[in-house]
């Protein structure tokens, strides 16, 4: 009699935990569904050039359906808080706080899900910088992009956009940091397109530019074009 009893109990269980995986695995399928809508939507915003507010709104329901069904996922709560950052651009005064909070915070969620991963510090280091948040607690959280992700390319331009905004507050050691990720770009991964393209729109162009001409980079964007016609002739001279 007792065997039969833990028979049916063992079922009893393996009944119990194919449920669980049946409902944890369809929660997880909605939450990867609805997590692809949203990372569409966001390239999609990204990638334009005007305000998209209906474009918006329909991202920000998106994105209370993917955490409704899944809400653990740390690319989820990454993607949420760049929803939440979206959002902060076209806000003013409480309600911009309120979307950049809820930014900050859809961020340390992920991060504490995947705390080696650097994109996650990455993210949150544009977000301090653009709520202009303490030195410090910018470099900070920066720091431990550089640590987790030394040569990764969002890594490299993040770090690139942040040192040049406080470059004032830098250190010697931490302006040669930013010196390097310029001349040494191909090592993260970045051609010398991508770097027009982060000069062309960064606020800090005129910085970027008059270091640019200083190290002898060649850019268009900042019109020094003729140092790599004389790069060339010099090398060519020393054949």
């Amino acid at each position: 009699m007792m065997g039969m009893n833990c028979s049916k109990i063992s079922q009893y269980v393996l009944i119990g935990i194919s449920v669980w995986m049946i409902i944890f695995s369809a929660q997880a399928l909605m939450g990867s569904l609805y997590g692809n809508v949203v990372h569409l939507g966001i390239t999609r915003i990204d990638q334009s050039e005007h305000q998209m507010s209906d474009a918006l709104v329909q991202l920000n329901q998106f994105k209370d359906g993917m955490l409704l069904w899944d809400d653990d996922n740390p690319e989820n709560l990454s993607m949420a808080a760049y929803t939440a950052l979206l959002n902060s651009f076209s806000a003013k005064g409480f309600e911009r706080e309120q979307y950049l909070q809820q930014s900050d915070h859809y961020n340390w969620q992920s991060i504490r899900r995947r705390p080696l991963f650097p994109d996650g510090y990455t993210q949150e280091t544009e977000l301090l910088a653009l709520w202009e948040k303490p030195f410090d607690e910018v470099i900070g959280v920066l720091n431990r992009a550089e640590t987790f992700g030394p040569y990764e390319k969002y890594t490299a331009e993040t770090a690139m956009n942040v040192l040049f905004k406080y470059w004032a507050q830098l250190s010697q050691q931490q302006r040669l940091n930013a010196v390097h990720y310029m001349t040494a770009h191909e090592k993260y991964g970045l051609k010398r397109w991508r770097l027009n393209e982060i000069f062309k729109v960064s606020p800090y162009k005129q910085q970027f530019c008059n270091l640019a001409v200083f190290v002898r980079l060649p850019l268009w964007t900042c019109g020094n074009l003729s140092d790599a016609v004389l790069d060339n002739s010099r090398y060519q001279e020393g054949i």
